[in-house]
């Protein structure tokens, strides 16, 4: 703080910090209109040098006040005192619930649990802890003495003193119950593919040991944790999609394991990945076969026609190559699609009647730019039906359109197009423009039933054609 100039309205705080700081440039680092400032960017034990400028405005200020140093020094809190356990105790469980008193304006507390009163052989450990208590994990060994003790720590770096150490034993070994399992109900269906698994806490336990395996002997297990510390677990790595699993979980200790729980089973759902399309020379467009989704992914229509940095590869990808591709302009910068991505709705395979999702990914070089989707039911002589047009970017860059169509009564190859194009109108499946990109995708439709032969099979044999008995 300072006295109050005559004239002035304002005050410039000067700083500079580090031996002789006084004899050093300062920078203003507050202006001010009281008498007083408290910096806030300060380390203990560090020298700061201070002095103060009156000022009416920036260009009109008087003589600076002579310099003046300080040293800031944080004071350690005072040390907590060791509630529970009690000094001495017995029988104290493997995950040990410690709880000390609080200490006013601590920012943490530190604890350490060892083997030894001098606390060279710690075993377990946990700093910065906010609250005044602490449950030890991983579970300790039974039937043996521990010493544990705590300090506490502010927010400006100092530190308490640590409590005098306490003692414990830890109880003996038991029976550990089983578990009973909870989530997700035995027999349940469309579960996740990371399921988040969850049983009952069992006393005394100190861990537990989870399994998931695809038969209920669980000779085959695919997933499996050890000595999780909570009654729970979440199934990593993913599970396969669409397929049954078994699960069961037990209790354990630092003396043994109890015994697994009865298995409960579910069903993952069905979650549709779509296959990556390569390029079909015979249709000259990027094809996938009976799959759930079709995606051409990174690479396989990126770009326009021959545009600079950016000439799409089997260009222009459209069925039968008659829509060709504008070249005008620069890659990223002007328009191109970028990726066509389509499954199922239901995740199921691609079957006549189904719903599926259309996503295109474009480059967008204004909001001229409009994206036009059409379907066919036939890859050689295509008719295309519009399934959306006018779709507009609203800024430049990155941006997906979406569409949900509903498959055609036909099986075969159908296909779906992408038209991108830099203003005009959405006058047929193929408006060609410098600017303009047309993608096609094409995708096998089957039946969802196979169908029963309405009479006797044939068969060639010998170069003649005969009736099979």
């Amino acid at each position: 703080s300072w006295t109050a100039s005559a004239g002035a309205s304002q005050y410039w705080v000067m700083k500079t910090e580090g031996f002789a700081g006084c004899d050093f440039g300062k920078a203003r680092v507050a202006t001010v209109t009281g008498t007083s400032y408290t910096d806030p960017e300060v380390a203990n034990g560090r020298q700061y040098c201070y002095s103060v400028v009156p000022a009416s405005s920036n260009a009109c200020f008087g003589k600076a006040s002579t310099c003046a140093c300080t040293t800031p020094v944080c004071a350690a809190p005072g040390a907590p005192s060791l509630s529970s356990p009690s000094s001495g105790a017995t029988g104290v469980e493997l995950l040990a619930a410690l709880d000390w008193a609080d200490v006013t304006g601590v920012a943490g507390y530190e604890v350490q649990v060892a083997t030894d009163s001098a606390f060279t052989n710690v075993v377990r450990s946990a700093n910065s802890l906010v609250a005044s208590a602490w449950t030890v994990s991983p579970g300790l060994t039974a039937n043996t003495v521990y010493y544990w003790r705590v300090r506490a720590l502010n927010s400006c770096g100092g530190t308490s003193s640590w409590t005098a150490a306490s003692s414990f034993t830890t109880r003996g070994c038991v029976n550990l119950a089983t578990p009973t399992l909870a989530a997700p109900a035995n027999g349940a269906t469309s579960v996740a593919l990371s399921p988040a698994l969850d049983w009952s806490d069992v006393t005394s336990a100190a861990g537990y040991d989870v399994q998931v395996a695809t038969d209920s002997a669980f000779t085959n297990v695919v997933r499996s944790a050890t000595g999780l510390g909570t009654s729970a677990w979440n199934v990593t790595p993913a599970l396969s999609n669409l397929t049954s699993y078994y699960w069961r979980a037990r209790a354990t200790d630092s003396c043994s394991a109890g015994a697994y729980s009865s298995a409960f089973s579910f069903t993952t759902t069905n979650i549709c990945t779509p296959t990556v399309a390569s390029y079909n020379a015979n249709v000259r467009a990027p094809a996938c076969g009976s799959v759930c989704g079709c995606d051409t992914g990174p690479t396989l229509v990126n770009g326009r026609g021959t545009v600079s940095g950016g000439a799409e590869p089997n260009q222009p990808n459209t069925l039968g190559a008659t829509c060709t591709d504008g070249s005008t302009g620069t890659y990223h910068v002007d328009e191109s699609i970028d990726r066509v991505v389509l499954k199922t709705v239901d995740q199921g395979l691609i079957t006549p009647g189904k719903q599926v999702t259309v996503d295109v990914t474009v480059y967008c070089y204004g909001t001229t730019d409009q994206l036009d989707l059409y379907y066919a039911t036939n890859t050689t002589t295509p008719t295309w039906t519009a399934l959306s047009t006018g779709q507009a970017c609203t800024a430049v860059g990155l941006k997906t359109f979406s569409s949900t169509f509903t498959v055609g009564s036909t099986t075969g190859q159908h296909a779906v197009r992408a038209q991108f194009r830099f203003g005009g109108t959405a006058t047929s499946a193929c408006v060609t423009g410098s600017y303009n990109d047309h993608d096609d995708l094409a995708f096998s439709v089957v039946s969802a039933v196979a169908a029963s032969p309405a009479g006797p099979a044939t068969k060639q044999a010998r170069g003649r054609t005969v009736t099979a008995r």
